[in-house]
């Protein structure tokens, strides 16, 4: 039996409209994962949408079984000397006080060391924070330290941690002053100190 030209034919074109129905259904199918980020449907603008276009609100959960409560950022004694710090600064406004700053944020690792040589000094003070930092609004910089230190810098790790930090700030040319619990201090006099001293080059 001879197939004729026209059976030929319609076989032709179911071929082609199954091909065709096969690629729609791929095309669509891609374009609809799109939307989707780990199992949530992405929104169809962008974060950041260029000036003039409307901002959605996008909302970042960490799940329902976190819930976070505000802590105080100073303990009492803390919040007492940082209070008797304000009362006693010069009233000319020109050195205001800092409570619990990075280290890492005014201080790093000279660019004089390798890169791996300054990675592992900077990671070394990461995470560190100083009680209290002076801040001369005329140098740009921390011209004195306040480290209040209670019995827990009597543990060994504490200690390791107050020897890096003790030379770091030498080596950083800011002047450091450890208070004792409840230890009264005279702050104008203590900046003269830190004024007089020859790590004074902020």
């Amino acid at each position: 039996m001879i197939d004729s030209p026209s059976l030929h034919s319609q076989h032709h074109w179911v071929a082609f409209w199954v091909l065709v129905a096969v690629v729609s259904w791929v095309i669509v199918f891609f374009f609809g994962r799109l939307r989707y980020v780990g199992g949530k449907e992405k929104p169809d603008r962008l974060s950041h949408p260029h000036e003039g276009a409307k901002t959605e609100k996008v909302i970042h959960s960490t799940g329902p079984e976190i819930k976070y409560e505000a802590q105080p950022l100073l303990s009492v004694w803390e919040h007492k000397t940082y209070q008797k710090i304000q009362a006693a600064l010069p009233p000319n406004g020109e050195i205001v006080c800092f409570a619990q700053v990075r280290y890492a944020d005014f201080m790093g690792a000279s660019d004089k060391h390798s890169p791996d040589e300054q990675f592992e000094a900077n990671r070394q003070i990461f995470g560190k924070s100083a009680d209290f930092v002076f801040y001369d609004k005329r140098r740009r910089g921390v011209v004195l330290v306040y480290e209040l230190n209670d019995s827990t810098h009597n543990r060994p790790d504490r200690k390791r941690r107050d020897i890096l930090i003790s030379g770091a700030l030498k080596s950083a040319n800011i002047p450091l002053i450890v208070i004792k619990p409840y230890e009264e201090r005279d702050v104008v006099r203590d900046l003269r100190w830190a004024k007089g001293q020859s790590q004074y080059k902020v």
